[in-house]
């Protein structure tokens, strides 16, 4: 990454504050519970990797696996900086741990 593209990211006047990380179940049922996990984790592992704080506010489990809807804080040296990129649909596709067929779905969080 360039240095005109890291200055981009850190123009934000709100560069420098915590982020808020909201990660919701989409269609998908308990595939999509269980990526919203896997979401959770890849984030919380990327704070860590950053020596970054981070501390769930709100968690609603799934009745099965992963959770319905999870907020997470991170904060840390221009924690927002580096995350407000992060918005949008993450889909994942695979073949399902939770489907006796084994067939394929397709997840959304």
């Amino acid at each position: 990454m360039g240095k005109q593209e890291v200055d981009l990211l850190f123009a934000n006047p709100y560069a420098e504050h915590p982020a808020l990380v909201s990660i919701h179940a989409g269609a998908g049922g308990t595939d999509s519970q269980d990526w919203t996990e896997i979401l959770l984790r890849m984030y919380l592992r990327w704070a860590e990797r950053h020596k970054m704080q981070s501390e769930i506010l709100d968690e609603s489990p799934g009745e099965e696996a992963g959770y319905k809807s999870v907020t997470v804080r991170i904060s840390g040296k221009r924690a927002f900086g580096w995350l407000r990129a992060e918005r949008g649909v993450h889909r994942l596709v695979r073949l399902s741990p939770f489907d006796q067929a084994h067939r394929r779905h397709t997840s959304f969080a």
